[in-house]
Parts: C-alpha cells; structure tokens; sequence
C-alpha cells in the first residue's frame, strides 16, 4: 500500500468491492513504511510516518514502523479484513536479521489479524515456506516466473499462489494459464490469488483453462 486511505474512505471502498462480490474477502497490503526501507522505495507515495529514513521498513522494531502499522490495521478494520498482506522487498534478505525481525513481528501481532507473507528476493519457495509453517503465517508465492511455472516443495495449506499475467500488457495466455494448472492444481486444491491490472480477464482466463483439464 502507497497511500493509505482514510478509515472512512477504506470503509466506502470495501462496501463498494461487497456489493459486487457478496462472499469476496478484502485482503489489504501492509503500508510500505512497515516493510519496505527508504532505499526500496524511492519517490513512492505521498505519506510517510514520522521517523528519520534509518527508522522505516524491514519490520524494524521503531516508531515510525509502528505507527505505520497501526494505520495499516486501522485501514485493515475499517475494511473488515482478517488478514494483511506484508509484502517484503528483495532487500529483506533470507539472513538471520530478516527471520528475527519477522518472528518478532508476528510474536507482536494482534490475535484477531493474521499475516499473508509475500517476499521478494533471494528467498527460496522452500526456505521461504519452512519460515511461514514455523510462525503460522501464509506463504504467498508467485505461481510462474515469467512463462514458466514455479514448483514448490510441496502443497501445503500455508501456500497462496499468486497469478499475474507476463510482460507489459500482464495478460495470461491460455497456454500459460493450461501450465499453472496443471502444475499447482492436480493435487489436493490450493487458493489463487490474481493481482494487477488484468485480474479479472486473468481469472477468467484460467477459470477456463482449469476446466478444460477436467
């Protein structure tokens, strides 16, 4: 999330996504200042929470990171939302620091709210996974890297896979959208997620793709 909306602006906006899509779940993203350091972001957003750049993103045990996630849960209630996705960028590196920062952060969070994890980097699906089983928390993984899918270990009820289209236009081609299928939905069924601006078509895309393996 760039710029959070305001509680009221966050209520109007998850009412209009439930009037068209009644059993839909809001799955919000965490405020970028929560995750996401100073050097990761450069020129992105508007709003930033009080604190010198040192104090912002990878799950910092600071101020500044504190009073961005309470915007972040604040936005999370008003929309209703369960879950908030903390998406950690590539600089959030598989090391010692990273895993004791995210293991803090999930000691700390409140009981009514659970994490989706998605990070980004040199983070492998297994070593990535085994971190999320540990702490309790959903691993989301992209489910291709570019045309190609991606294997994970095992399918695990930890696991969402994300489903984006390739390239600029981020369509999913049919045939892509045939692999993804067979690849991660053979087994025992796991929950996709489609993000950005092709969504929809994406997921009608795969809808009918999937089908045509029944």
């Amino acid at each position: 999330m760039v710029n959070p909306p305001r509680q009221a602006a966050a209520k109007r906006f998850a009412d209009r996504i439930r009037a068209m899509h009644r059993d839909t779940e809001i799955v919000p993203y965490a405020w970028h200042p929560v995750t996401h350091a100073a050097d990761d972001v450069a020129n992105r957003g508007s709003r930033v929470p009080p604190g010198s750049p040192p104090q912002l993103g990878h799950l910092r045990d600071t101020q500044a990171v504190s009073v961005a996630w309470e915007v972040t849960t604040m936005c999370a209630r008003a929309m209703q939302a369960r879950r908030i996705v903390i998406e950690t960028p590539p600089s959030f590196s598989p090391g010692a620091l990273s895993r004791e920062r995210l293991t803090r952060f999930v000691e700390h969070l409140d009981s009514n709210l659970k994490l989706v994890w998605a990070p980004q980097g040199l983070w492998t699906p297994a070593t990535a996974l085994e971190l999320a089983q540990k702490l309790g928390i959903l691993l989301m993984w992209p489910a291709h890297e570019a045309d190609r899918p991606i294997v994970l270990p095992h399918h695990s009820e930890h696991i969402w896979v994300c489903i984006e289209g390739v390239g600029r236009s981020k369509l999913l081609r049919p045939a892509l959208a045939e692999s993804i299928a067979e690849t991660w939905f053979n087994k025992p069924p796991l929950a996709a997620v489609f993000a950005g601006p092709r969504a929809y078509g994406n997921l009608r895309t795969f809808a009918a793709a999937r089908a045509s393996l029944r």
